[in-house]
Protein backbone atom coordinates (compact mmCIF):
# COMPACT_ATOMS: atom_id res chain seq x y z
CA UNK A 1 0.00 0.00 0.00
CA UNK A 2 1.53 2.99 -1.32
CA UNK A 3 0.45 6.77 0.07
CA UNK A 4 1.80 9.77 -1.68
CA UNK A 5 1.83 13.09 -1.41
CA UNK A 6 1.22 16.03 0.21
CA UNK A 7 2.59 14.24 3.13
CA UNK A 8 3.37 16.55 6.49
CA UNK A 9 4.85 15.45 9.46
CA UNK A 10 4.01 16.97 12.89
CA UNK A 11 4.01 16.08 16.48
CA UNK A 12 1.09 15.06 18.47
CA UNK A 13 -0.63 17.00 20.66
CA UNK A 14 -4.05 14.73 21.99
CA UNK A 15 -6.41 13.16 20.61
CA UNK A 16 -10.47 14.68 20.85
CA UNK A 17 -13.60 12.97 20.42
CA UNK A 18 -12.68 9.89 18.93
CA UNK A 19 -12.09 11.73 15.04
CA UNK A 20 -10.10 14.72 15.67
CA UNK A 21 -6.40 15.11 16.89
CA UNK A 22 -4.38 18.20 17.01
CA UNK A 23 -1.23 18.03 15.64
CA UNK A 24 1.91 21.05 16.06
CA UNK A 25 3.91 21.56 13.53
CA UNK A 26 7.76 21.97 12.88
CA UNK A 27 7.05 25.59 12.36
CA UNK A 28 5.06 26.50 15.55
CA UNK A 29 1.57 26.20 13.78
CA UNK A 30 -1.35 23.36 15.11
CA UNK A 31 -3.81 21.92 12.78
CA UNK A 32 -6.38 19.42 13.50
CA UNK A 33 -6.58 16.69 11.71
CA UNK A 34 -9.32 13.45 10.99
CA UNK A 35 -8.21 10.45 13.20
CA UNK A 36 -9.30 7.48 10.85
CA UNK A 37 -9.42 4.85 13.97
CA UNK A 38 -12.51 4.40 16.58
CA UNK A 39 -10.28 2.48 18.70
CA UNK A 40 -8.38 3.44 22.03
CA UNK A 41 -5.45 3.25 20.42
CA UNK A 42 -3.64 2.33 23.41
CA UNK A 43 0.24 3.18 23.08
CA UNK A 44 -0.62 5.37 20.32
CA UNK A 45 -1.92 8.24 21.90
CA UNK A 46 1.35 9.92 23.72
CA UNK A 47 1.86 13.43 23.49
CA UNK A 48 4.29 14.46 21.39
CA UNK A 49 4.96 11.31 19.60
CA UNK A 50 6.33 12.08 16.19
CA UNK A 51 2.92 11.58 13.63
CA UNK A 52 2.49 11.45 9.95
CA UNK A 53 -0.31 13.02 8.03
CA UNK A 54 -1.84 12.63 4.35
CA UNK A 55 -3.66 15.94 2.42
CA UNK A 56 -7.31 14.22 1.52
CA UNK A 57 -8.76 17.60 0.25
CA UNK A 58 -11.48 16.27 -1.26
CA UNK A 59 -15.10 17.64 -2.18
CA UNK A 60 -17.24 18.02 1.13
CA UNK A 61 -14.48 17.09 3.58
CA UNK A 62 -14.42 19.34 6.41
CA UNK A 63 -10.54 18.80 7.71
CA UNK A 64 -7.84 18.41 4.67
CA UNK A 65 -5.71 16.23 6.30
CA UNK A 66 -5.66 12.76 7.90
CA UNK A 67 -3.26 10.87 10.41
CA UNK A 68 -1.93 7.75 8.97
CA UNK A 69 1.22 7.20 10.82
CA UNK A 70 2.93 7.34 14.48
CA UNK A 71 6.24 6.47 15.91
CA UNK A 72 5.86 4.47 18.88
CA UNK A 73 8.25 2.30 20.66
CA UNK A 74 10.57 3.61 18.04
CA UNK A 75 8.36 1.97 15.84
CA UNK A 76 6.19 3.19 13.18
CA UNK A 77 2.77 2.58 13.52
CA UNK A 78 -0.13 2.57 10.76
CA UNK A 79 -3.16 3.91 12.44
CA UNK A 80 -5.93 4.11 9.31
CA UNK A 81 -7.42 0.81 10.36
CA UNK A 82 -9.78 1.09 6.33
CA UNK A 83 -6.14 0.73 4.96
CA UNK A 84 -6.04 -3.39 6.14
CA UNK A 85 -8.64 -4.42 3.45
CA UNK A 86 -6.54 -3.39 0.78
CA UNK A 87 -3.43 -4.51 2.42
CA UNK A 88 -4.26 -7.86 2.73
CA UNK A 89 -5.93 -8.38 -0.53
CA UNK A 90 -2.11 -7.31 -1.66
CA UNK A 91 -0.69 -9.95 0.65
CA UNK A 92 -2.85 -12.01 -1.22
CA UNK A 93 -2.11 -11.43 -4.31
CA UNK A 94 1.75 -11.30 -3.56
CA UNK A 95 1.44 -14.90 -1.78
CA UNK A 96 2.84 -13.90 1.55
CA UNK A 97 -0.62 -15.83 2.55
CA UNK A 98 -0.05 -19.06 0.43
CA UNK A 99 -3.33 -20.60 2.02
CA UNK A 100 -5.54 -18.01 0.36
CA UNK A 101 -4.08 -17.84 -3.05
CA UNK A 102 -5.26 -19.47 -6.24
CA UNK A 103 -7.87 -17.66 -6.68
CA UNK A 104 -9.59 -15.91 -9.83
CA UNK A 105 -11.87 -13.18 -8.33
CA UNK A 106 -11.30 -11.33 -5.32
CA UNK A 107 -14.38 -8.81 -4.10
CA UNK A 108 -14.16 -6.40 -1.34
CA UNK A 109 -17.40 -5.47 1.29
CA UNK A 110 -19.83 -7.53 -0.36
CA UNK A 111 -23.46 -7.37 0.83
CA UNK A 112 -25.42 -10.60 1.89
CA UNK A 113 -28.32 -11.83 4.36
CA UNK A 114 -31.64 -10.85 4.77
CA UNK A 115 -32.18 -7.49 3.49
CA UNK A 116 -28.26 -7.17 2.61
CA UNK A 117 -27.69 -5.86 6.52
CA UNK A 118 -24.44 -8.06 6.83
CA UNK A 119 -21.47 -7.66 5.25
CA UNK A 120 -17.99 -9.41 4.60
CA UNK A 121 -14.41 -7.40 4.03
CA UNK A 122 -13.01 -10.06 0.61
CA UNK A 123 -14.55 -12.73 -0.94
CA UNK A 124 -12.83 -14.83 -2.95
CA UNK A 125 -13.73 -17.04 -5.34
CA UNK A 126 -12.93 -19.18 -8.55
CA UNK A 127 -14.27 -16.78 -11.44
CA UNK A 128 -16.85 -14.14 -11.26
CA UNK A 129 -19.78 -15.68 -11.65
CA UNK A 130 -19.10 -17.50 -8.17
CA UNK A 131 -18.08 -14.90 -6.48
CA UNK A 132 -21.49 -13.05 -7.50
CA UNK A 133 -23.10 -16.49 -6.32
CA UNK A 134 -21.82 -16.47 -3.01
CA UNK A 135 -23.91 -13.69 -2.17
CA UNK A 136 -26.69 -16.60 -1.44
CA UNK A 137 -23.85 -17.98 0.98
CA UNK A 138 -26.95 -18.42 4.03
CA UNK A 139 -28.10 -20.56 1.53
CA UNK A 140 -26.17 -22.41 -0.11
CA UNK A 141 -24.23 -25.44 1.68
CA UNK A 142 -21.53 -26.18 -0.79
CA UNK A 143 -18.96 -23.41 -2.35
CA UNK A 144 -15.59 -22.99 -3.95
CA UNK A 145 -15.79 -19.41 -2.34
CA UNK A 146 -13.51 -18.31 1.08
CA UNK A 147 -15.04 -15.61 2.55
CA UNK A 148 -12.31 -13.66 4.65
CA UNK A 149 -12.64 -10.78 7.35
CA UNK A 150 -9.84 -8.45 8.05
CA UNK A 151 -9.49 -6.87 11.30
CA UNK A 152 -6.94 -4.28 11.72
CA UNK A 153 -4.85 -3.91 15.08
CA UNK A 154 -2.04 -1.38 16.91
CA UNK A 155 -1.82 -2.71 20.15
CA UNK A 156 1.27 -4.44 21.31
CA UNK A 157 2.54 -5.87 24.66
CA UNK A 158 5.44 -7.48 25.87
CA UNK A 159 5.69 -10.99 27.23
CA UNK A 160 8.07 -13.13 28.63
CA UNK A 161 10.39 -11.36 26.07
CA UNK A 162 7.86 -12.10 23.11
CA UNK A 163 6.03 -8.34 21.73
CA UNK A 164 2.58 -9.47 21.20
CA UNK A 165 0.35 -8.27 18.69
CA UNK A 166 -3.10 -7.91 20.13
CA UNK A 167 -6.79 -7.27 19.04
CA UNK A 168 -9.44 -5.74 20.53
CA UNK A 169 -7.99 -2.83 22.12
CA UNK A 170 -11.38 -2.42 23.22
CA UNK A 171 -14.18 -4.46 24.53
CA UNK A 172 -16.00 -5.40 20.95
CA UNK A 173 -19.67 -6.77 20.42
CA UNK A 174 -19.14 -6.20 16.90
CA UNK A 175 -16.21 -8.50 16.40
CA UNK A 176 -17.66 -11.01 18.23
CA UNK A 177 -20.71 -10.82 16.13
CA UNK A 178 -18.42 -11.24 13.08
CA UNK A 179 -16.95 -14.64 14.59
CA UNK A 180 -20.59 -15.57 14.66
CA UNK A 181 -21.22 -14.86 11.02
CA UNK A 182 -17.59 -16.70 10.36
CA UNK A 183 -18.52 -20.10 12.56
CA UNK A 184 -22.16 -19.73 10.93
CA UNK A 185 -20.60 -19.78 7.20
CA UNK A 186 -18.82 -21.95 7.86
CA UNK A 187 -21.34 -24.37 9.57
CA UNK A 188 -23.52 -23.61 6.13
CA UNK A 189 -20.02 -25.26 3.69
CA UNK A 190 -18.69 -21.98 3.26
CA UNK A 191 -14.72 -21.90 3.67
CA UNK A 192 -14.43 -18.85 6.55
CA UNK A 193 -10.91 -16.80 7.52
CA UNK A 194 -9.76 -13.97 9.85
CA UNK A 195 -6.99 -12.29 9.11
CA UNK A 196 -5.38 -9.57 11.74
CA UNK A 197 -3.52 -6.91 9.97
CA UNK A 198 -1.13 -5.48 12.87
CA UNK A 199 -0.11 -2.47 11.59
CA UNK A 200 3.56 -2.61 12.65
CA UNK A 201 6.79 -4.64 12.62
CA UNK A 202 7.60 -4.69 16.32
CA UNK A 203 5.69 -7.79 16.84
CA UNK A 204 6.54 -11.50 17.28
CA UNK A 205 3.16 -12.97 17.60
CA UNK A 206 -0.41 -12.30 18.20
CA UNK A 207 -3.13 -13.62 20.65
CA UNK A 208 -6.46 -12.05 21.61
CA UNK A 209 -6.40 -9.49 24.36
CA UNK A 210 -8.20 -11.57 26.66
CA UNK A 211 -7.24 -8.94 29.47
CA UNK A 212 -9.61 -6.15 27.40
CA UNK A 213 -12.58 -8.32 26.02
CA UNK A 214 -12.03 -12.02 27.78
CA UNK A 215 -15.29 -12.70 25.52
CA UNK A 216 -13.99 -12.25 22.14
CA UNK A 217 -11.01 -14.52 22.94
CA UNK A 218 -13.19 -16.90 23.98
CA UNK A 219 -15.24 -16.19 20.94
CA UNK A 220 -12.23 -16.62 18.78
CA UNK A 221 -10.87 -19.79 19.87
CA UNK A 222 -14.52 -21.68 19.51
CA UNK A 223 -14.76 -20.07 16.13
CA UNK A 224 -11.05 -22.05 15.16
CA UNK A 225 -12.44 -24.90 16.86
CA UNK A 226 -15.54 -24.64 14.26
CA UNK A 227 -12.89 -24.59 11.33
CA UNK A 228 -12.76 -20.75 11.05
CA UNK A 229 -8.97 -20.37 9.58
CA UNK A 230 -7.16 -17.37 11.69
CA UNK A 231 -3.86 -15.44 10.68
CA UNK A 232 -2.14 -12.70 11.70
CA UNK A 233 0.69 -10.20 9.54
CA UNK A 234 3.33 -8.00 10.88
CA UNK A 235 3.14 -4.77 8.65
CA UNK A 236 7.02 -3.08 6.89
CA UNK A 237 6.35 0.52 7.37
CA UNK A 238 8.94 2.53 5.08
CA UNK A 239 8.64 6.39 5.65
CA UNK A 240 10.58 7.94 2.22
CA UNK A 241 12.07 11.31 2.47
CA UNK A 242 13.65 13.27 0.19
CA UNK A 243 15.65 16.56 0.83
CA UNK A 244 14.06 16.36 3.84
CA UNK A 245 10.85 16.22 2.71
CA UNK A 246 8.15 13.42 3.34
CA UNK A 247 7.69 11.79 0.01
CA UNK A 248 5.94 8.54 0.07
CA UNK A 249 4.96 5.74 2.71
CA UNK A 250 5.07 2.00 2.22
CA UNK A 251 3.09 -0.20 4.34
CA UNK A 252 3.41 -3.77 3.27
CA UNK A 253 1.85 -6.76 5.12
CA UNK A 254 4.98 -9.09 5.58
CA UNK A 255 5.76 -12.47 7.67
CA UNK A 256 2.29 -14.60 9.20
CA UNK A 257 2.43 -14.36 13.42
CA UNK A 258 3.04 -17.67 15.27
CA UNK A 259 -0.45 -17.34 17.24
CA UNK A 260 -0.63 -17.53 21.08
CA UNK A 261 -4.05 -19.14 21.72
Amino acid sequence: MHLHRPLLGGRLLGRRKRFFVDVALADGAQLVAHCPNTGRLLGCLDPGAEVVLQGRDRPGRKLPWTWVLVRSAKAWVGVESVLAIPMVIEAIAGGRLPALTGFGAVHRELRYGPNLRSRIDIVLADDERIAVAALAARRCRVSTSTWVEVKSTTLVQLGAGVRVGMFPDAPSERGRKHLADLVDMRARGQRAALVFAVQRGDVDAFAPADHIDPAYGDALRRAMLAGVEVYALRTAIRVQRRAGELCALDLQLTEQLPLLL
